[in-house]
């Protein structure tokens, strides 16, 4: 149960004692990865129909008004600035939210989901993210 509650407040991994040195060292080298190659390819801010999606301080703006997201919640919406316009479906979604293999309930999905609707719609962007029922997300 910890390991899924750190796992949707956005931990990247979850380690257990007592654990393998090498294997640590390769779940670190795993994330440093991930990170070093999102810094490369993107951009620090991104546009999309007056939202502003600032990448370097995790936070969502629109019409001036702002909200800080969580990992997940920047991860998700980054995703659907990068897909616009397509329907991203749910297992895609997952992967590229949890890609360590470990299983993540399709729940877990629907709760950052929700999670980062609601800070959009504080801000003034109500509807910005589209359900396809069956299918995915999409903006």
């Amino acid at each position: 149960m910890d390991e899924l509650n750190g796992m949707l407040r956005g931990g990247d991994d979850y380690i257990t004692k007592p654990f393998n040195p090498p294997i640590l060292l390769a779940r670190i080298a795993a994330v440093l990865k991930r990170t070093r190659k999102n810094k490369e390819n993107e951009a620090a801010l991104l546009k999309y129909k007056g939202a502003e999606l600032d990448l370097a301080k995790a936070i969502v703006s629109f019409r001036g008004k702002t909200a800080e997201l969580s990992k997940n919640e920047m991860k998700m919406l980054h995703l659907l600035i990068r897909r616009q316009g397509e329907i991203v479906p749910r297992a895609d979604m997952i992967e590229y939210l949890w890609d360590n293999q470990v299983f993540i309930d399709d729940n877990s999905l629907s709760v950052n989901m929700t999670r980062l609707r609601n800070k959009l719609n504080d801000i003034g962007a109500c509807g910005f993210i589209e359900t396809k029922r069956g299918m995915g997300y999409r903006i």
